[in-house]
């Protein structure tokens, strides 16, 4: 599933909020059927979103429901990550994804994991003339994009949101689940969450794209050499987390040559089901990580290659300046506004800077309040505002409590998403009423 709704608690959803509550989500017919009254009414009802492969820490299950926190979401008094309630068929604890997508970090913030310290077929990172095997991983750039059955235009599977993390993999050959042949039982689309206090993530529903192993050749370069990944005409193959009904086929790490960690495999016996291999237009998202780095010393990442074109070519990092936050942002202009949305199906005012800072590499909390006063980005005088620096409006003359947030966009205007009834768009920062609302502005970039 694309994008995975935290809720408050389990009685919160209502009969119009089914297509939400789905794996996969219909999150396209779901916004549609929302009109403004709805979209108001989902105020203390939803508090976040997470992404496809997301991780979340499980903290306990009630009746099908799961209540976890999203690391990667700070949140103050919230040590663990923002909390709230996701079903549980929404969500997967397989140790074959954990392994995988640990290592290549491609949720971000990989704390719940439970991944081997030294995964198999991979090297240890390094330092001195030695090199470091790091992973890589595909983010999307664009707003949303379409992970596809095989790499043809017509062959879409689901739509995924912008900033979405997924393992990259090398050359693989289809074999079942989704594919030719192979049909879902009767088991559950959805994958269930640990029962003890672990990891997990969202996964990708039924209807999985198809689950590959590699071709016996092994194909990885020399230290320093080309990653060998499948790229094709304009496409990428990434990982994806698969439903428990594709459980028993066969292992995606065999022969991968460190590609695909051999630990990162399906098991029948596993609490989830594996990897499945879905392809992505080129165009649409950013690689970070290269496979062999002479001399990278532990922890340190690179981006594979040559900055790509169109929608990634950003490169991430804490270097990030304002105006290459800026640009992100101008992307989500027309998107619309949903209380708690944070991804690019959807976005509210916090959540919207969030995923935009989260895609260059910096860490703020998930909510306008916390990003002013808790988050450690730099305090800005109004005559000192830079692009790419985030403003805040506050009740009461802008003295009272914080309640919303834009980003600065250069030449006295900038970018928010406003409420229900509109959508991402770029202001004047005097327009009524937030000129009279202002209450500080906070720097997290470069500069």
């Amino acid at each position: 599933m694309a994008v995975a709704t935290v809720w408050r608690d389990p009685d919160r959803p209502r009969p119009v909020d089914l297509p939400a509550l789905a794996n996969p989500t219909a999150l396209r017919e779901w916004l549609a059927a929302l009109d403004v009254a709805a979209k108001k009414d989902l105020v203390g009802r939803i508090e976040t979103q997470v992404l496809l492969g997301q991780p979340v820490t499980v903290l306990e299950e009630r009746d099908g429901w799961v209540r976890v926190a999203v690391p990667e979401q700070p949140e103050p008094g919230a040590p663990r990550g923002y909390p709230g309630w996701i079903p549980s068929w929404q969500l997967t604890s397989d140790p074959a994804w954990a392994a995988l997508a640990g290592p290549a970090g491609a949720g971000g913030a990989w704390g719940p994991w439970t991944a081997p310290s030294t995964p198999p077929d991979q090297s240890t990172v390094g330092s001195g003339s030695k090199a470091a095997v790091v992973p890589a991983t595909v983010t999307v750039a664009a707003v949303t994009t379409w992970l596809h059955h095989r790499p043809h235009p017509q062959a879409r599977w689901m739509e995924i949101s912008f900033g979405t993390r997924l393992p990259l993999v090398g050359e693989l050959a289809p074999s079942g689940c989704g594919g030719a042949g192979s049909s879902p039982s009767a088991r559950s689309s959805g994958t269930g969450p640990s029962t003890t206090d672990g990891g997990a993530g969202t996964s990708s529903g039924a209807g999985a794209a198809s689950s590959y192993t590699t071709r016996g050749r092994e194909a990885r370069g020399g230290a320093g050499g080309p990653m060998a990944t499948t790229e094709r005409e304009g496409w990428i193959a990434v990982a994806v987390p698969v439903p428990e009904w594709c459980a028993g086929l066969s292992p995606p790490g065999e022969g991968a040559g460190g590609r695909v960690p051999r630990g990162a495999r399906t098991d029948p016996g596993a609490t989830g089901a594996g990897v499945a291999v879905a392809w992505v237009r080129r165009a649409d998202v950013r690689i970070d990580g290269r496979q062999t780095t002479p001399g990278v010393a532990e922890g340190a990442r690179e981006e594979h290659g040559p900055a790509p074109t169109g929608a990634g070519g950003v490169r991430p990092g804490s270097t990030a300046t304002g105006s290459m936050l800026l640009e992100t942002a101008r992307r989500f202009l027309g998107v619309p506004y949903l209380w708690g949305g944070t991804s690019g199906f959807a976005v509210d005012c916090s959540g919207f800077v969030y995923l935009v800072h989260r895609f260059h590499g910096i860490a703020i909390p998930r909510d306008a309040a916390p990003q002013r006063d808790h988050g450690g980005g730099q305090p800005v005088p109004r005559d000192r505002l830079r692009p790419g620096d985030l403003v805040f409006f506050a009740h009461d003359g802008g003295k009272g409590q914080v309640h919303h947030v834009g980003m600065y966009a250069g030449d006295g205007r900038m970018i928010h998403a406003p409420n229900s009834e509109r959508v991402v768009e770029e202001i004047p920062l005097d327009t009524p009423p937030y000129g009279e609302r202002y209450a500080g502005a906070r720097r997290y970039h470069a500069g």
